[in-house]
C-alpha cells in the first residue's frame, strides 16, 4: 500500500523476484512491513499453492533455534520427550521466511549455510540427511555488514542471502503513503468489525503527517485500530493526538514513590514491577530483540528468557 517511488520499487520487485525462485534478503526498520513484503512474493511465486512458514529467529531461545529449524528425535536432547518436525522440512515444496536473521548464532548460521549450499537437512539425534526443496527468504532490521565486521554474522551466508534484495524505506522517509496506509487500515477494522467506514478529518490528517511513526507502519496500524474502537462517526484531530501522546509518555520513577505509610508494598514486589518495566523497556528498544537486550543488559540470553517468563512478559 502506497504510492512513494520508493514503495513501487519494492512492488515492482516483489512481482520481478516472484517469477524466479531466487533467495530473497528483505532490510529495513522494525515494523515496515518485511512480513507483508514476504508474504507478496510468495503469493506471487510458482509455490504459491505449496505451504508458507514464519520463523522469527529473535523470538526463539538460542538453544532450541536448531530444533525449530531441523526438528529433532525423541531423546535428541533434555526435554526432547517427541519427534518434532522442523519448520524446513513442514515447507518442503515451499517457502520459509526467516525473519531477523541476524538473531542466529554463529552456530545456527552455519547450519543454515550448510543447508542453503546442499539442500539437505539433519535432524537432532538423527545420522541421516533429507533433501528439502524450499525457497529461503530472510528478512534483517540488522545491518549485515558491520555485523559481519562485529563478528557475528558469517559473511559467506550474507552472500549467499544477498542474491535478491528489496529495501523498505522507513515510514518517515515515505510521508506520502502515511494517509493511504491509514485509510486502509481504517476500512479493514470497520469491516472486521462490520460497522461504517469513519471519516478523516483534515485535522486528524495534519496531525498524522507530523508524527515521525518510530513504529513505522505496525505503529500507524495500531492507531489506525485504536481509533476505530474509540470513535463513532469521525476521526477528529483530538482523537489522534490523545491517542499518540498515550503511547509516547512513560512514567517518571517518583510516580512509584509511597505518599504515606499506606502506600509502602513489599520491598520483593517493588523489585519485581521496577524490574518488569525496566526489562520490558530494554525489550522495546531492542525491537524485540531477545539476544540484543541480553547483550546490553550484560546477562545470557538463556537467563533473560527465563527472566521474562517469570516477570510475565514472554
Amino acid at each position: 500500500i502506497g504510492e512513494s517511488p520508493s514503495i513501487q520499487k519494492v512492488k515492482d520487485l516483489i512481482v520481478q523476484f516472484g517469477r524466479r525462485d531466487a533467495k530473497v534478503l528483505i532490510t529495513g526498520d522494525t515494523g515496515t512491513g518485511k512480513e507483508l513484503v514476504a508474504h507478496g512474493i510468495w503469493r506471487s511465486s510458482a509455490r504459491s499453492k505449496k505451504a508458507f512458514v514464519l520463523i522469527n529467529a529473535a523470538a526463539i531461545p538460542e538453544t532450541l533455534i536448531e530444533s525449530e529449524l531441523f526438528g529433532h528425535q525423541k531423546g535428541a536432547f533434555t526435554g526432547a520427550v517427541s519427534n518434532q518436525l522442523g519448520k524446513l522440512e513442514m515447507a518442503d515444496g515451499g517457502t520459509v521466511f526467516l525473519d531477523e536473521i541476524g538473531e542466529l548464532s554463529l552456530m545456527a548460521q552455519s547450519k543454515l549455510l550448510r543447508f542453503l549450499e546442499t539442500g539437505e537437512i539433519q535432524v537432532l539425534g538423527s545420522n541421516k540427511l533429507k533433501q528439502c526443496d524450499v525457497r529461503l527468504i530472510a528478512a534483517t532490521s540488522r545491518d549485515l555488514p558491520a555485523e559481519i565486521k562485529a563478528g557475528r554474522f558469517r559473511e559467506d551466508l550474507y552472500f549467499r542471502l544477498n542474491v535478491a534484495r528489496i529495501e523498505i524505506a522507513p515510514l518517515r522517509q515515505r510521508r506520502e503513503d502515511i494517509l493511504p496506509i491509514f485509510v486502509h487500515f481504517v476500512a479493514t477494522v470497520c469491516g472486521r468489525y462490520g460497522e461504517p467506514i469513519r471519516d478523516l478529518e483534515e485535522s486528524a490528517k495534519s496531525a498524522l503527517m507530523s508524527y515521525p511513526w518510530p513504529g513505522n507502519v505496525r505503529e500507524l496500524r495500531n492507531v489506525a485500530e485504536r481509533a476505530v474502537l474509540l470513535s463513532a462517526q469521525s476521526i477528529t484531530r483530538e482523537l489522534i493526538i490523545d491517542i499518540l501522546g498515550s503511547g509516547s509518555h512513560q512514567s517518571e520513577g517518583g510516580d512509584d514513590l509511597p505518599k504515606s505509610l499506606e502506600e509502602v508494598v513489599h520491598l520483593k514486589d517493588f523489585r519485581k514491577k521496577a524490574e518488569t518495566r525496566y526489562v520490558g523497556q530494554v525489550i522495546k528498544l531492542a525491537d524485540g530483540s531477545v539476544t540484543r537486550a541480553a547483550q546490553v543488559l550484560g546477562v545470557d540470553r538463556s537467563h533473560l528468557h527465563q527472566k521474562l517468563k517469570d516477570l510475565g512478559l514472554a
